[in-house]
């Protein structure tokens, strides 16, 4: 059987030096997303499957069919059929490294990448806070910690970014720091998706108007989602001030920060894609609109937005 092979690899794991180490994990968080998917606590089984293939659920569409530099797409199959049975007895929740755990308990082969990561990285808080995809510092990354030091830090002196791969750039007082919007915080800790307030920052980003009309299409409490967002932003860089001027009923609400949209920048996938809510992927509008939240009316909402737009 013919298979196909992921494009080129990272320099081997066998030195440690900083530089190289450094390069590995900014290659696995470009092309498989790797913090994005180690900050989910809810990994499906197939998602566990092809991440530890080294494969990216949301780029990688012929998972039968696709080999890595260490595994197989017989290593993949063995893989999901273990994980379906062990989900069948077991409905609980999963992060990928309690994935990766079973496949060492099944002697399963799997691509080591994680093992690298795990032991280089900083790697994504997923346990503790699940009660809310809203709350303030949920799934936060301690790099923010960055901006949370800064004495009296106003929303006005800060500059937010967003770049392909669902990539996010905070910037102030000449320090930036960029994460994935799991260490951000616009993950919902219960499934993996994309919060409102996410929703939220892609609107403004594309120059929408956010009146109550507008916002009231992703949110069904318009005030609560914009409260929502205000706290998040608050505790994220850690500043006291309002970070949204005061709401005018033409022009809706308007942020004090500043923010720049850069997902039209060249892809480190290489594939073009642009995520936003107006182009978003088909396999991610489809997970988007089966997994909504079914215990949150404001995710929920957002949910069928994105369908309705995407």
């Amino acid at each position: 059987m013919i298979t196909k092979k992921r494009k080129a690899d990272p320099p081997a794991s066998a030195s440690h030096e900083a530089p190289e180490v450094e390069f590995r994990v900014a290659w696995l968080n470009e092309v498989l997303d790797a913090e994005h998917w180690l900050a989910i606590p809810n990994v499906k089984p197939k998602e566990a499957a092809m991440l530890l293939c080294r494969l990216n659920p949301h780029s990688e569409k012929n998972p039968e069919k696709t080999s890595s530099d260490e595994t197989t797409p017989e290593d993949y199959k063995r893989l999901l059929r273990d994980f379906e049975g062990v989900q069948e007895t077991d409905e609980k929740p999963r992060n990928l490294l309690e994935w990766r755990d079973i496949a060492r308990q099944h002697d399963l082969k799997y691509h080591s990448w994680i093992d690298f990561y795990e032991q280089t990285a900083e790697l994504p808080k997923t346990s503790g806070d699940t009660d809310g995809a809203e709350h303030t510092n949920n799934g936060r990354s301690d790099k923010f910690d960055v901006f949370c030091t800064m004495d009296g830090l106003h929303p006005t002196e800060v500059t937010i970014t967003l770049y392909p791969n669902n990539l996010i750039e905070f910037a102030a007082r000449g320090n930036a720091i960029r994460v994935n919007q799991g260490s951000a915080g616009f993950i919902d800790n219960r499934n993996g998706n994309f919060n409102t307030s996410w929703v939220i920052l892609l609107c403004l980003a594309d120059g929408r108007l956010l009146n109550d009309a507008e916002l009231s299409k992703v949110a069904s409490n318009p005030k609560k989602a914009i409260s929502n967002l205000r706290s998040h932003l608050k505790g994220l860089l850690g500043f006291t001030q309002n970070p949204f001027f005061s709401y005018n009923k033409t022009y809706g609400w308007k942020p004090c920060f500043k923010l720049i949209d850069k997902r039209g920048a060249a892809d480190v996938y290489a594939r073009g894609a642009r995520l936003s809510f107006d182009a978003l992927g088909e396999e991610q509008v489809s997970r988007l609109a089966s997994d909504a939240i079914q215990n949150d009316d404001e995710n929920d909402e957002a949910a069928r937005w994105l369908k309705e737009n995407g």
